[in-house]
């Protein structure tokens, strides 16, 4: 007898593979691999509406205008990225990037609107942006209205994480609190940054601020220590300073202006130059703007240094901090 289920499944299978290859044909989802020959791709999933609406992952300006008092009183910058979608498809999707100001290191930032998190049926389309990032990337997703994520969501994105994307979820409460507190304070405390960097965004580290403090005891022990330097590697305190600021990488007008303002007095030119340089504060130097002027001068410091004074400044420089990066810091 014969079997009509096997003639509908073959009349399906052939009109599926026939499907395939029309698509192929007309080059949709045909690109060239390392050997020249034709390879399938996988075609991102469709959107739901319709499929260029995951292409502009920014946030809305609304938003951005919104909080950009936020970003401001965290001292973070922004700026427009683009990625491809995938190796396949060279379109572009646009995101945003944003980082600590003056530090080097920049972070993708991408939203996704409410609706895709609404129905767990649209995980597939969120899991294909994966193919937009590269291992190591660190990405953000901060999304309007979404406090947080239930469990497909956040399986998911522990799959991003074990093919080595940093994906951190920023709940949107947690940002709208702070544009609150901006909102009623003005301004945010040194202390209150650091918090909301490390705890909303994971960003620990050193945070520069505005103005730079050295306690009494730091800004005695590195007066002594550049006191001791000036007494030991030069005819005079006035030849060793104006060495020091020369071989320094502060602007030359800044060098200028403090060699000719050195009086050539053991007890007060350490002092004041020390006053001088935290006054400065950062080094407006191209490629020199996560180091801060006392930090310039530490670091010219050092070759002429014995380990003890060395090893106090350095952790002298990690700790106020005088310099605003891992890589700055390494220079020490």
């Amino acid at each position: 007898m014969f079997d009509f289920s096997t003639l509908e499944f073959v009349s399906k299978a052939a009109v599926g593979f026939s499907d395939v290859i029309s698509k192929v044909i007309s080059g949709r989802t045909m690109s060239r691999g390392n050997g020249g020959g034709a390879i399938l791709a996988i075609p991102p999933p469709d959107s739901g509406d319709g499929p260029d609406k995951l292409l502009d992952l920014r946030l809305p300006p609304d938003q951005l205008q919104a909080f950009q008092p936020v970003f401001d009183a965290l001292q973070l910058r922004w700026e427009d990225a683009v990625v491809q979608v995938d190796t396949f498809e060279k379109k572009p999707r646009h995101l945003h990037r944003f980082g600590i100001q003056f530090h080097s290191d920049l972070h993708f930032c991408m939203h996704l609107p409410k609706w895709l998190f609404d129905d767990n049926n649209n995980r597939p389309k969120v899991d294909f942006i994966h193919h937009s990032f590269k291992s190591d990337d660190r990405v953000y997703l901060l999304s309007k209205e979404v406090h947080y994520l239930n469990y497909a969501f956040d399986d998911l994105f522990v799959q991003w994480r074990k093919r080595g994307i940093d994906l951190h979820f920023v709940p949107w409460g947690k940002v709208e609190d702070i544009r609150q507190l901006v909102a009623k304070a003005g301004s945010l405390t040194d202390n209150q940054r650091k918090a909301f960097l490390n705890n909303v965004f994971g960003l620990a580290g050193p945070v520069p601020s505005g103005q730079i403090t050295l306690s009494s005891h730091d800004r005695s022990k590195l007066t002594s220590i550049l006191q001791g330097a000036a007494r030991v590697h030069a005819i005079d305190a006035k030849a060793y300073y104006t060495q020091l600021l020369k071989g320094s990488s502060l602007p030359q007008n800044w060098k200028d202006e403090r060699i000719g303002a050195i009086k050539n007095d053991p007890t007060t030119d350490a002092p004041d130059l020390i006053s001088w340089a935290v006054a400065k504060g950062r080094n407006p130097n191209p490629g020199r703007h996560e180091f801060s002027a006392v930090a310039e001068l530490i670091l010219a410091s050092l070759p002429a240094l014995g380990l003890d004074d060395a090893d106090f400044l350095r952790k002298l420089v990690s700790d106020v901090p005088l310099a605003y990066s891992a890589q700055a810091l390494a220079a020490f």
